[in-house]
């Protein structure tokens, strides 16, 4: 059986937010998946990912991982 870290599953989540325009998820999630370690870089594989499956949507909501 495989585990996923909780920082994993974080960055998971935030991708699927991202799909769906869910603009506070993924601010929310991202400032969640950095308290756990996650770098800046990926956060932005995780988005970049987001985009390659749902287009120039998911990336606008995908800013909001990087708003103060």
């Amino acid at each position: 059986m495989l585990f996923r870290s909780t920082k994993t599953k974080t960055l998971m989540m935030l991708m699927g937010d991202a799909l769906l325009g869910h603009s506070e998820g993924v601010a929310n999630l991202a400032k969640r998946a950095r308290s756990l370690g996650a770098s800046e870089a990926e956060i932005a594989e995780t988005l970049a990912m987001a985009f390659l499956m749902g287009g120039l949507p998911s990336i606008v909501t995908g800013c909001s991982a990087f708003r103060e």
